[in-house]
């Protein structure tokens, strides 16, 4: 019986050490690795944000296009002619092509990433000094937080892309109201 006791026991105390040893290295290898864990969610959530956005802007887009035709229709129907893009990733180099396209001109564009950009337009950093224009569209998806940085620099209006297609669904929707009404 005392055989059988000590090979139970020393089973138990492999057992038990082996536990041990795995929640120590866990809780080394936790503490060491947690804030890379966690910094490399916050980048993946932000790129998810990102993506979002850019989903939500293009789908708005495409309905204002099948609805009423063209975004530039907005600027010509409110006499704007010279605007600049705050954001020239797809979404602002879709949009100049749009704009010139029917007669609005893209005067600049701003962006983080100026110094990796090339193109038809200049392009400047938000910390550079802006040259006047009608007004700035604002592709990116901190919106609030770009307009307060160009606030205090600029003399213009500065305005979301999404406002703008916003804008577009309801005067879009005044217009066939009338229509109906005049029928």
């Amino acid at each position: 019986m005392t055989t059988e006791f000590s090979a139970a026991s020393l089973l138990l105390g492999i057992l038990s050490g082996i536990l041990l040893g795995i929640g120590l290295g866990w809780s080394i290898c936790r503490k060491k690795y947690y804030h890379k864990i966690i910094s490399a969610m916050r980048r993946k959530d932000a790129q998810i944000a990102r993506f979002r956005h850019l989903f939500e802007v293009f789908y708005q887009w495409t309905q204002r296009r099948k609805e009423s035709g063209q975004t530039a229709a907005f600027f010509l129907h409110n006499g704007i002619n010279h605007v600049a893009i705050y954001g020239y990733g797809l979404i602002g180099r879709m949009l100049k092509q749009e704009l010139t396209q029917n007669g609005i001109m893209v005067d600049y564009a701003i962006d983080r990433n100026a110094a990796d950009m090339s193109g038809d337009i200049a392009v400047y950093l938000p910390t550079d000094k802006l040259p006047a224009c009608a007004m700035i569209i604002v592709t990116a998806q901190e919106f609030v937080d770009i307009r307060k940085m160009l606030a205090p620099k600029i003399s213009c209006p500065v305005v979301s892309i999404l406002d703008i297609l916003e804008t577009i669904d309801l005067e879009s929707a005044e217009a066939d109201m009338e229509y109906d009404n005049d029928r």
